[in-house]
């Protein structure tokens, strides 16, 4: 066991919900998995910190994809998904959170990728009411035409920063 080795740690919950995982049957991303996140993902985080909590006192954290974050896609549904958590009582410690800025960036620029880091950072501190958010500061893309210059990487980690990450 972890705890045995190491006194201290965190649990993410949740990689990339709901695009990974059997939110659905057949695990699919769609607009059924999302619902079934927000339906039924607090009485399974309930039950998963619980049974975290049984080997270890770590923080358990969620992780949620980032377009359920961000200000230009749906930041409401993580929000429902919190508020609904707070309702049992089972706020996240933390939450994990990343950003694939590279593939945004190409797109759109600088300017406009710094401010969805922003939002995804700080929309998710704002939910969960101040708790630490931790933030995969990646500036790679999937596109393997596009590599981001040394000043957008660190531009990513400032506008991380910035919005209030603390890791």
């Amino acid at each position: 066991r972890h705890a045995d080795l190491f006194d201290r740690g965190k649990v993410i919950l949740w990689e990339e919900a709901p695009v990974m995982g059997q939110w659905v049957p057949g695990g699919a991303w769609n607009e059924a998995a999302v619902d079934a996140m927000v339906r039924h993902g607090p009485e399974l985080f309930d039950r998963q910190r619980a049974a975290v909590r049984e080997v270890a006192d770590y923080p358990v954290g969620i992780f949620v994809h980032f377009p359920y974050l961000v200000d230009s896609k749906r930041p409401a549904v993580f929000r429902a998904v919190v508020d609904r958590l707070r309702d049992r009582g089972v706020v996240p410690d933390f939450a994990f959170t990343d950003f694939y800025r590279g593939w945004y960036e190409k797109d759109v620029g600088p300017g406009p990728a710094d401010a969805a880091v922003r939002s995804l950072v700080s929309n998710a501190g704002r939910a969960l009411g101040g708790r630490p958010v931790y933030y995969l500061g990646q500036a790679h893309t999937v596109n393997p035409q596009h590599t981001p210059s040394r000043q957008s990487l660190r531009s990513n980690l400032r506008a991380a920063l910035d919005a209030g990450a603390d890791g």
